[in-house]
């Protein structure tokens, strides 16, 4: 098939995507709405950016662009991940086949603006299918769009890769998933640190500028300096090993799709404590880790933390793994994807 990928590409989401199709035959053309890293375009077989612009009608000035580039590489399916931007230009790309993606912010935040929301819904009623990631997002679309085919896909998990392999260390560690920014309460998470106490490290990412207040509040107490390690991003296949130095992953969102990040982190034995939303009660439980009620106390998740650590037991890692190669498979869910893009190929032959 020729397939055509339509979002940032330089999401690491959308690269496996392609990367899957290519190694399964198939060839990947990607319309990125971001300027490509270089390092990144060898993840596709052909690359066309067609890049925002902003003002008045900046939405309807990109169309135009967006179906010449779809009518020149002619796919037998176009493929729009994140509804509120590339979906909605992959439900006006002009090409025969239209599925779209829901990747969870486009409808609990995007949403709540009157205009993005119904770019969202045209996405959705005028496509051929609706993908989303978890049991919580597909309703969601559902209650938008009642009439979508809406199909549940997860970015998977390569249980190949992503296994556990624990590395030795002295002493505990607890390990905030996310990356340290506004939308992850990363603030709650070094509070109720300092609260817990513990002895054991944080291990965060380094903030966004938008976060350097909680850069400021590690630095304004002694225990905290000393305690919480900063990390640098990295590479993709180097996350496993991220993850097999650690105890316990953190992740405490307001409201999430089905966290890639958090089924990584399970998939390698490592149980989580996350917040008592409905997409993580998908995923985490209490054999498995600790959901957090009240979870933008600080309080609250000091206590999941002096719990876990204190009663933190090997079956934890077997029921977070076995969870993971049951439900969340990479290759399982992508054999999915594929059966759905042959479907819409075939009745439109």
């Amino acid at each position: 098939m020729r397939i055509c990928l339509l979002g940032d590409g330089n999401s690491v989401h959308i690269q496996r995507w392609s990367q899957w199709f290519r190694v399964h035959g198939h060839k990947v053309s990607m319309v990125s709405l971001t300027r490509i890293n270089p390092q990144d375009s060898w993840n596709y077989d052909d690359v066309v950016e067609v890049l925002p612009s902003t003002g008045v009608l900046h939405y309807a000035r990109l169309i135009l662009p967006i179906r010449k580039a779809v009518r020149k590489l002619d796919p037998d399916v176009c493929h729009g991940h994140y509804l509120t931007a590339a979906g909605f230009y992959c439900s006006v790309s002009g090409a025969r086949n239209k599925i779209v993606s829901a990747w969870g912010s486009d409808l609990y935040k995007d949403c709540q603006v009157w205009s993005k929301r119904q770019c969202v819904k045209w996405a959705m009623n005028h496509s051929k299918v609706v993908l989303a990631d978890s049991d919580h997002l597909v309703n969601e679309c559902r209650k938008l769009a009642p009439h979508s085919d809406v199909r549940k896909i997860i970015f998977g998990i390569d249980t190949e890769l992503f296994r556990p392999k624990p590395i030795k260390h002295d002493q505990f560690r607890f390990l905030s998933l996310r990356a340290t920014a506004p939308i992850y309460n990363p603030l709650v998470i070094v509070q109720a640190f300092l609260k817990a106490h513990l002895d054991a490290e944080l291990w965060m990412y380094r903030p966004s500028a938008e976060s350097f207040d909680v850069m400021d509040f590690v630095n304004s107490d002694e225990y905290l300096k000393s305690h919480v390690v900063w990390l640098d991003k990295r590479p993709y296949d180097q996350m496993p090993e991220l993850y097999n130095q650690v105890d316990i992953g953190i992740s405490i969102t307001d409201w999430d799709s089905s966290s890639t990040s958090v089924n990584e982190s399970l998939s390698c034995g490592v149980p989580v404590i996350a917040s008592d939303i409905l997409q993580n009660r998908e995923w985490v439980d209490f054999k498995n880790g600790y959901l957090v009620l009240g979870h933008k106390s600080p309080e609250c998740v000091a206590e999941a933390m002096k719990l876990m650590q204190k009663e933190i037991d090997p079956e934890y890692g077997k029921n977070a793994r076995q969870k993971i190669v049951k439900d969340a498979d990479w290759n399982t869910e992508m054999q999915k994807a594929e059966r759905i893009y042959k479907e819409l190929k075939d009745e439109n032959r």
